[in-house]
């Protein structure tokens, strides 16, 4: 399977991944990759106060925690599939797709900091299409809304005997 964007006519990204399946009769022999990375979003700050008795006559003294959480996003590509056997020559293959990445306005996340605001994009589809050993399909196909990149995932079955 490859996902690829392209701005216009130009290709600007490629992402190939192969998944290996064995053709069953249901879902059980279904086959998933989970690829990605966490990234921190922000932060959140909690403060805890605390009455604390001091002596026997009711005296209280009062003491806080303040601890700060950073909130994390998962952003990457996950899969699930499926291969059913039809016949003797094609397969019937269950291909689901998400995609999530960070949004830049000049599409460059390498300089990106974790104190800058950030937008994220997704991508999800999940289709069946029936294919033979060797035939490549366009499997989906999405125009992203902002940006205007078009994002396309084609599928390919190779049978190894």
């Amino acid at each position: 399977m490859t996902i690829a964007r392209y701005q216009g006519d130009k290709k600007i990204s490629s992402l190939p991944f192969s998944l290996y399946a064995t053709a069953a009769q249901s879902m059980r022999g279904s086959v998933t990759m989970r690829m990605g990375i966490d990234v921190p979003v922000g932060t959140s700050t909690t403060t805890e106060t605390r009455t604390v008795p001091t002596s026997s006559n009711g005296a209280t003294n009062a003491t806080g925690a303040t601890s700060t959480k950073t909130e994390y996003r998962n952003i990457g590509t996950s899969i699930d599939t499926y291969v059913m056997r039809t016949d003797e020559t094609h397969f019937s293959a269950y291909v689901g797709v998400s995609d999530s990445s960070i949004y830049t306005a000049d599409g460059d996340t390498k300089n990106l900091r974790t104190a800058d605001a950030a937008a994220f994009r997704t991508f999800s589809t999940s289709n069946t299409v029936t294919l033979r050993d060797g035939q490549t399909v366009q499997f989906g196909m999405g125009t992203d809304k902002v940006s205007g990149e078009v994002l396309k995932i084609e599928v390919t079955l190779t049978v190894i005997k």
